[in-house]
């Protein structure tokens, strides 16, 4: 239906819906950026020390030298991709002389990439390390931020008859890439490139942080597909 400037009515509806949504996007943006900016407030201001030992973790698959599982799946808050953890009783490795606190320590894959994340940001500081088997391995730790690099280093593992603690100080991430190669067969049982790792020890942040970060993170969603409905 025309009317009388001669416009027709049904454009102006289409526009003034086209207006309110873009209202409501602007609004919803400044919510999220307000939300990022509460969370990463209190993420710095509310962190906490958290330090993994991996002695509760049922091991329950048997093996020459012990137990263990191969999927250590999700614990103390975040998903491990390609670790496990193990409890070795007999014979001699890296997972024995790699021991820090308890008796058992966490082992990364022997061929590709294990990961340790998040569904909010935090800090990597650092992990007692240990060559399961091999000696001079070189390992390569990259922690990403949303799928980009943010921090990355190399460094060669030697001598596996004690734990190295390896100082990485990866700030704001939310996933850490764990990569070990090469090096030559030290223990008489075997030769592979697993890593035995003990102690990992991450900054946090605190409960109402997270819930604040995880709060913003779904808003960054839901405004991205505003915007592709736009």
């Amino acid at each position: 239906m025309a009317t009388a400037d001669g416009t027709n009515e049904e454009s102006r509806l289409r526009a003034g819906i086209r207006i309110q949504n873009m209202h409501t996007a602007l609004f919803a943006a400044a919510a999220s950026a307000v939300m990022v900016t509460a969370a990463a407030s209190a993420s710095n201001s509310q962190s906490t020390v958290q330090v993994l030992r991996f002695d509760d973790v049922a091991t329950t698959t048997s093996w020459t030298y012990g137990t263990y599982t191969d999927n250590l799946g999700t614990y103390g808050g975040f998903s491990w991709g390609s670790c496990g953890v193990v409890r070795q009783t007999s014979g001699m490795s890296g997972y024995v002389t790699g021991l820090v606190s308890g008796n058992q320590t966490m082992f990364t894959s022997p061929s590709g990439t294990s990961s340790v994340s998040a569904a909010y940001p935090w800090s990597f500081v650092g992990a007692y390390m240990t060559g399961a088997w091999n000696t001079n391995m070189t390992v390569t730790l990259t922690g990403l931020l949303a799928g980009a690099t943010v921090h990355s280093m190399t460094f060669t593992l030697g001598d596996p008859t004690g734990p190295t603690w390896v100082n990485a100080n990866f700030t704001n991430i939310d996933t850490l890439r764990i990569q070990a190669s090469g090096g030559t067969a030290y223990w008489p049982d075997g030769a592979a490139t697993h890593l035995a790792i003990d102690d990992f020890t991450a900054l946090v942040p605190a409960p109402g942080a997270v819930s604040l970060l995880l709060v913003a993170g779904a808003g960054r969603r839901n405004r991205r597909r505003n915007d592709g409905n736009g």
